[in-house]
């Protein structure tokens, strides 16, 4: 998924998925957590909470990122 500088979307999830951020950076909150998140190109997140998170690109170009189910073993090649 691409979004765009400034575009905000609600994404459902899993607990125990992990958000993938290939460029870009991104802003997100989720249910039950109350911290806010920041997450940059090369960098991830694992998921704590069931339910929606709100995201945001957060910075000077489009943020480019993917979602991978909890019970998925397949990485994005430039993931460590």
């Amino acid at each position: 998924m691409t979004l765009p500088v400034g575009a905000a979307h609600t994404l459902r999830h899993r607990a125990g998925a992990r958000l993938e951020v290939a460029s870009g950076r991104v802003w997100l909150t989720e249910p039950g957590d109350l911290d806010d998140h920041f997450v940059a190109g090369g960098e991830s997140l694992l998921l704590h909470h069931d339910g929606p998170i709100v995201i945001q690109s957060d910075g000077t170009s489009p943020a480019v990122l993917r979602i991978v189910g909890s019970s998925s073993t397949r990485r994005l090649p430039w993931s460590p």
